[in-house]
């Protein structure tokens, strides 16, 4: 997790879509249920906040769109 952590920090944007963490951690994931596992994670540990306007995927786990 740490490196997943030192790589957002390194982002260049405060705000970040699904997409672009999509392929920031795209080595580090191979399926929909593991990608799905660290953002919530990183959500809970208030790593990553979610954009309220933006809202959340249809697909379960329901991930936020920013």
């Amino acid at each position: 997790m740490e490196p997943i952590e030192r790589l957002l920090a390194a982002f260049p944007k405060r705000t970040i879509s699904l997409g672009e963490l999509e392929q920031l951690i795209q080595p580090f994931v191979r399926t929909y249920d593991e990608f799905s596992e660290i953002i919530l994670r990183l959500e809970a540990e208030r790593v990553l906040d979610m954009v309220k306007s933006k809202g959340r995927t249809t697909r379960t786990p329901s991930l936020a769109f920013q």
